[in-house]
């Protein structure tokens, strides 16, 4: 019975790791440590790719041209080997299209029947991006019409008051000098 109750137990590990994996909205993938191979990827990392699993499964990731930047896809094989885990890389990545987009991805070594291989997760946050720039435009842009408001509507005004303050000071001092 308890070689039963372990048995299920890896059973249903087994299925939740598989169902958090399949269902998650992070595009996700277990690659071979020592040569990129894809070993499996969920639908977001199709989606976010737009690659079908036919065409990457068996393929190294680098020669897949994942990586925007060759060396940086050299580099996060790199430090994956050597920390064991890496969280919250910015990284720019390809779609099949030739779509540069921004994402961050985060990994860990596991083992998975005997061999070492990479669990990734990556985050598209290309709109996200996009977005955040286009307030930042806006703000710029609102903060320069206000600018230009106070200096073409203000100014004037401002320099109206300054004459009509000297000629007042002209007169009060005409008028204290007659006494």
């Amino acid at each position: 019975t308890k070689r039963i109750q372990v048995q299920n137990a890896l059973l249903l590990s087994e299925e939740m790791f598989s169902k958090a994996f399949q269902s998650s909205p992070c595009g996700m993938f277990v690659a071979d440590i020592e040569n990129g191979r894809l070993i499996n990827v969920n639908d977001s990392f199709l989606t976010f790719t737009g690659y079908d699993a036919a065409t990457v499964l068996g393929k190294e990731l680098l020669s897949l041209n994942f990586f925007k930047n060759e060396a940086e896809g050299k580099k996060f094989f790199k430090l994956i080997n050597e920390k064991k885990s890496l969280r919250n890389k910015e990284v720019e990545f390809c779609r099949i299209s030739g779509d540069i987009r921004d994402g961050m991805i985060s990994a860990e070594v596991i083992q998975i029947w005997g061999e070492t291989c990479i669990l990734a997760a990556l985050v598209d946050y290309t709109e996200a991006k996009k977005l955040e720039r286009q307030f930042l435009d806006m703000t710029e842009r609102q903060r320069r019409e206000i600018a230009f408001a106070l200096h073409d509507d203000l100014c004037p005004q401002l320099i109206g008051i300054e004459l009509l303050i000297g000629i007042l000071h002209q007169k009060l001092k005409k008028t204290f000098s007659d006494q």
